[in-house]
């Protein structure tokens, strides 16, 4: 089950700007640093699917236009708060990345639908658990 640290992580990943390049904007502890990180997996995976194109020998990831792009001080902020409104220890990583998936490029709608999310996955789980009187 995935903590709060886990699901702020997740979240910045996910959303960050810089998610094709070789450097993290994270610490293993979900702070920002600035240090040289090796290669994410997640740039052998763009490879692979052909969707950085290359420039000059150079291989680049595809433009995001500049008013998509939310700045990382509140890009931490949402994940913060996105963080706060999930349970610790109830879902899995697998779980919230499958809900911020169906919602690639828009971390403020993720932060706005999370709750109902929540709400409908814990009654989802709450029903599985419930026994039936036997007769």
């Amino acid at each position: 089950m995935a903590s709060r640290s886990q699901i702020r992580k997740l979240f910045v990943r996910m959303y960050s700007a810089d998610t094709f390049s070789a450097t993290s904007p994270l610490k293993a502890n979900g702070s920002v640093h600035s240090s040289t990180m090796s290669v994410q997996p997640n740039v052998v995976a763009k490879l692979t699917n052909g969707d950085l194109k290359k420039a000059n020998g150079t291989l680049t990831p595809p433009s995001i236009p500049k008013e998509k792009v939310i700045p990382l001080e509140e890009l931490m902020e949402i994940a913060e708060q996105f963080a706060e409104r999930l349970p610790e220890g109830e879902f899995t990583p697998a779980e919230v990345q499958g809900f911020l998936l169906t919602r690639k490029k828009e971390p403020k709608r993720a932060l706005d639908e999370v709750g109902e999310w929540r709400d409908n996955l814990q009654a989802a789980k709450a029903a599985k658990t419930k026994l039936t009187p036997s007769q």
